[in-house]
């Protein structure tokens, strides 16, 4: 959630709840999580969330290059 939080304009702003889930593997044998990030800050004002979508797989991408796909099984 850092990576997403420093790379967006809500760097340092967020403060928001978040929860990962592991959903595991699918009927193709995809390993995989679910992240849930509520919009509203523990101030109750709303989180800049423009974008979010194409900066989530940009920084998934990042993270399966440095670690690799199997670091999400450990």
């Amino acid at each position: 959630m850092d990576r997403m939080w420093s790379a967006g304009e809500s760097s340092a702003k967020a403060d928001c709840r978040w929860i990962a889930v592991r959903h595991g593997l699918s009927k193709n044998g995809n390993d995989h999580i679910h992240i849930a990030v509520s919009a509203v800050r523990a101030d109750r004002t709303k989180a800049h969330v423009a974008y979010d979508k194409a900066l989530s797989q940009t920084v998934s991408r990042q993270l399966e290059k440095e670690y690799g796909p199997a670091a999400w099984a450990r």
